[in-house]
């Protein structure tokens, strides 16, 4: 008689099951956990873009108008070459960082010897929270602002090369047009520019850092979260300050 004791193993269906229990149970955390990353990152940026627009209007309450997108010069105008600042400088000490506006030199470019070495310390308030993930430069922000040559109509609420408007100015309300996106591209913190909106022309790209949606701040400070899939006829309406058509939803 044969004492052996006979194994019985799985069929090799029964291990296949496992492995793809398996699979799924990991792919579904996996995908829980990005949800939780990007709920934590989209309330970050949020915040952010709420401490800019308080700064904004910190410049306002003294200046008696919003910084320029890229305005040229100081606010009290000096002798020498006026070369275009970006409104991310002007309000630096609004935002706590005093000493390193004071470093900046406004009698040379942006991007000239002394100014292109601030580059590497742009103030963490600049730094979107999904910034290290998207693999952007460091120095680079996705905080930006719409622009419009002069003369557009209707126009963005900031304008190439000029100050600030005064709010009375916007006519649109203060409650319905952006002041502050999160744009597609990440550009230089201190680089002088701004999306250009040309009512004939394809909107500018914002949003794409998180899947459902792109976060505004508009000129009263409230934060919205758009689809991204909004029309452009509803996103135009938000863009301009004297369009006269008012968005009715996000």
């Amino acid at each position: 008689m044969n004492d052996a004791i006979s194994t019985r193993r799985a069929p090799p269906s029964t291990y296949a099951i496992l492995a793809l229990i398996v699979i799924v149970v990991v792919a579904l955390a996996c995908r829980t956990v990005h949800r939780v990353r990007d709920t934590a990152a989209e309330s970050t940026s949020s915040g952010k873009l709420c401490y800019l627009g308080f700064a904004m209007h910190s410049y306002n309450d003294v200046h008696g108008h919003l910084p320029g997108a890229n305005a040229p010069g100081r606010e009290t105008p000096r002798d020498g070459p006026q070369y275009p600042v970006s409104w991310r400088v002007r309000i630096l000490p609004y935002i706590e960082e005093q000493r390193l506006f004071d470093e900046y030199r406004f009698d040379e470019p942006w991007d000239g010897p002394n100014n292109v070495r601030l580059m590497n310390r742009m103030p963490k308030a600049y730094r979107h929270p999904k910034a290290d993930v998207l693999g952007d430069p460091i120095g680079h922000t996705h905080y930006r602002v719409f622009v419009s040559r002069p003369g557009a109509k209707p126009s963005a609420l900031f304008t190439e090369g000029l100050r600030g408007p005064k709010l009375y100015e916007i006519a649109d309300g203060i409650s319905y047009t952006i002041m502050i996106a999160e744009a597609t591209e990440a550009v230089p913190w201190t680089m002088p520019e701004g999306l250009v909106f040309d009512p004939d022309g394809p909107l500018p790209k914002i949003g794409g850092l998180f899947p459902k949606s792109t976060r505004v701040l508009m000129v009263n400070t409230a934060g919205h979260s758009f689809r991204r899939e909004m029309p452009d006829d509803k996103l135009r309406a938000w863009i301009t300050k004297d369009g006269g058509d008012i968005s009715d939803g996000e």
